[in-house]
């Protein structure tokens, strides 16, 4: 990562502060938080690769969403940001047929993303693509999710668990 995407990335995460509902117990770079998790919301659009590897930088991953409300709190925190850059925005699951074959996982906790039986929120007709194997929100009324080709650009959440953020 370059000096000038680090320095955009943090002036974001010090603007997130300001709708943070955070707590002393998150690492800086990760100004929200909610239940035992905290986050980052990296407006830069990246690839999925890309917002990975810039969320392990920040020892943290992709946010594997795991409850109503931790989708519930990440959609309010998009829907409240200054300015709304995209609709889409990457979250760590992700579909690798040759591993997997047809199940999704949350790539940080190695946890199934059901499709009915358990918590999940896939948009109507999703996933929908032999070819889409990456997991985004998609936020207009509302939060759902959808599958996009990894190598499209788009925002991103970071999480991190707070006993990992005590322990830095």
């Amino acid at each position: 990562m370059h000096c000038k995407e680090l320095l955009l990335l943090l002036t974001i995460g010090q603007v997130m502060t300001e709708v943070s509902t955070g707590s002393s117990t998150c690492d800086p770079h990760y100004p929200l938080q909610y239940g035992t998790s905290c986050y980052f919301i990296g407006l830069l659009p990246k690839t999925w690769s890309e917002a990975r590897e810039i969320c392990q930088n920040m020892d943290g991953d992709l946010v594997a969403i795991e409850t109503y409300g931790e989708d519930s709190f990440l959609y309010q925190q998009i829907k409240s940001l200054p300015v709304l850059t995209n609709v889409y925005y990457w979250t760590g699951g992700y579909q690798n047929l040759a591993i997997y074959k047809d199940q999704w996982k949350w790539m940080s906790t190695d946890q199934s993303i059901p499709f009915n039986s358990q918590y999940s929120r896939w948009k109507s007709g999703q996933p929908s693509s032999l070819f889409e194997h990456c997991l985004n929100l998609l936020c207009n009324e509302n939060c759902e999710w959808n599958d996009a080709r990894c190598s499209l650009k788009f925002p991103f959440v970071c999480e991190q668990m707070i006993n990992k953020a005590k322990n830095k």
